[in-house]
């Protein structure tokens, strides 16, 4: 850049023009010095104007220099958030009432609270029970082999430090069996834990199992506030077909089943329904068409109301009840199957499983219609 001249240097520089405009040059052609009486000479002394155009006319400056200062942006860097734990998990289980679907398991427990007796068993002293109704669905897209499996077993309860504890083998009635649900199905019942009385704060745990090396783990706080519970507008069995009927023969890989009759009482021998209730017997007939061997046990059989309650076999003193025992291929064995079931329940389905470890047997199905 160009040297920069102030407004008294410009000022200066016209002073020094008119001067050698007027003939007088004091640089250029200076006054001879003055000779003194002893022939000395003096040198002429510059006033304040010729100093001034002297220091203009010789001094540099240098340019002053522009300092560029950087714009700053402000740069919005996001606030990191907390990853929210899925619903239904350890950090953020669900409420009584809540229905959940964890890896196609639906769960919602219904009710929870504390009983002093369950059936004929009283509660230990400073113990009580929790009652636990819970429904169990089968939210599977249908894909082949999306069968589930539900027991009592799946359940826990946890307590304020973390224990663990299993369900009573007693349960309040109806209590929840164990067996298998199709795509779209679902099963409800109780279970029930003993508990210290007067306990709070607990966590039930589901962890049915979804694949062979894989469960799903469903958390409810107990303690929450309950929501309205919902029960499904479906029923609990889908089928594509009517089921088969009384006196119809059901063959399904290499197990059959016939179930000739069926009537309902009050009382068989010695054992009496109880109030509001009725004993349900079925005649049945297994074969053994198709297998080496084939067990089979009165234990086997379930019958399933409208409203998803599943009522097991009743063992009852009587010879004409069905023993446990095996069948050799080709051979059979009849016998009578009773259920105790509500006598407001007029429409229900058997299901027939031999439970054997390491085989897998077909869950057949008959309709069962009681007269009134």
């Amino acid at each position: 850049m160009g040297k920069l001249i102030s407004f008294t240097h410009c000022t200066m520089i016209l002073l020094c023009l008119a001067v050698l405009a007027g003939g007088c040059i004091p640089f250029l052609n200076p006054t001879q010095p003055a000779v003194g009486p002893n022939g000395e000479t003096v040198t002429p002394t510059l006033n304040a104007t010729q100093r001034a155009i002297a220091v203009m006319l010789t001094e540099t400056r240098a340019a002053p220099t522009i300092t560029m200062t950087p714009v700053v942006t402000a740069t919005n860097t996001p606030t990191p958030t907390a990853t929210t734990p899925p619903l239904g998990s350890s950090d953020r289980p669900v409420a009584v009432g809540r229905r959940i679907t964890v890896e196609g398991v639906g769960l919602t427990v219904l009710s929870a609270k504390t009983v002093d007796t369950v059936g004929k068993v009283k509660a230990a002293e400073g113990r009580a029970f929790l009652d636990l109704e819970v429904l169990i669905e089968n939210a599977a897209n249908g894909d082949p082999g999306s069968d589930m499996d539900y027991t009592p077993l799946y359940f826990r309860l946890q307590d304020p430090q973390g224990t663990m504890h299993q369900p009573e083998n007693n349960a309040v009635w109806p209590a929840l069996q164990s067996g298998t649900l199709q795509p779209g199905e679902w099963v409800r019942g109780h279970v029930t834990f003993s508990i210290p009385a007067g306990q709070a704060g607990l966590r039930l745990k589901c962890s049915p199992q979804v694949a062979p090396n894989r469960t799903a783990n469903i958390w409810v706080a107990l303690n929450q506030l309950a929501v309205q519970a919902a029960v499904p507008a479906t029923g609990p069995v889908v089928t594509t077909e009517p089921l088969p009927g009384i006196g119809q023969r059901v063959e399904m890989e290499g197990t059959a089943l016939t179930v000739s009759a069926v009537k309902a009482s009050q009382r068989i021998e010695q054992t009496k329904a109880g109030a509001e209730n009725v004993l349900v017997i079925l005649d049945v007939t297994i074969e053994n068409p198709g297998r080496v061997k084939s067990p089979f046990n009165p234990e086997y059989f379930t019958v399933k109301d409208p409203n998803g309650y599943e009522y097991p076999a009743v063992i009852i003193p009587s010879e004409t009840i069905l023993q446990p025992g095996s069948l050799g291929q080709g051979q059979k064995v009849s016998g009578q199957v009773v259920f105790e079931v509500p006598a407001s329940a007029k429409q229900l389905v058997l299901e027939y499983q031999p439970q054997v470890v390491m085989e897998d047997y077909p869950v057949i199905r008959i309709q069962i219609s009681i007269s009134a």
